[in-house]
């Protein structure tokens, strides 16, 4: 029976250790995922704002190319936009059906 005291004093001190250790691990755990999650965020913001400017582009190319046709093609342009506000006007205009 002497032997007791000295054996349940080794696991609590190993219990002790092996808590600390998991906490460790746990902290270390918790420092990785935060550092993980701000890269990936950081890598979403980036990717976000490149195609933003990848579209602003793209929208400035188009207005300055419409605006060169309708300069070419005066004429054109006003039946293009003529049948597209009719067309436009025919869906959302309400219909007598009397």
């Amino acid at each position: 029976m002497e032997h007791t005291p000295k054996k349940a004093t080794e696991i609590l001190s190993s219990t002790e250790r092996l808590g600390n250790e998991a906490r460790d691990l746990m902290d270390s755990a918790l420092d990785q995922s935060r550092k993980t999650w701000k890269n990936v965020r950081k890598q979403g913001i980036d990717a976000w704002d490149t195609a933003l400017e990848s579209s602003q582009d793209a929208m400035q190319d188009a207005v300055t190319d419409t605006e060169k046709l309708v300069r070419k093609y005066p004429a054109r342009a006003l039946g293009v936009a003529f049948v597209a506000g009719a067309l436009i006007a025919a869906y959302f205009l309400p219909r007598n059906k009397d």
